[in-house]
């Protein structure tokens, strides 16, 4: 019932943000996160760069989140998924940097 009354207090522009958060398959796309950062977190372990662990960690909260703004459709939970994937970009991108920086200094 809930669901029902969110989904017709929600303005024609919130509607139109979820609508188009649903054509990318954000369950699959937050199920490739989670599967991606698992894999990340024992290479880092493995490794033993545990300083990158932030960046594994926050790749598993950003698609356990954009699992569940899949599900729920919630206007909130949706704008909270796309600034979490556009953080997680740029997290990603800081820790490939520091890869790569820790890399050089090893060779």
């Amino acid at each position: 019932m809930h669901d029902d009354v969110s989904s017709f207090l929600q303005s024609p522009f919130d509607q139109r943000v979820v609508s188009k958060f649903l054509k990318i398959r954000p369950k699959v796309l937050g199920a490739l996160e989670i599967s991606i950062a698992i894999t990340m977190l024992i290479l880092t372990i493995w490794t033993g760069f545990l300083y990158l662990l932030w960046s594994c960690l926050l790749s598993i909260l950003t698609g356990s989140v954009t699992v569940s703004a899949a599900c729920s459709r919630n206007t909130c939970r949706v704008r909270i998924s796309q600034f979490l994937n556009c953080f997680n970009a740029v997290a990603a991108a800081i820790s490939i940097h520091f890869t790569v920086l820790t890399v050089r200094v090893w060779l």
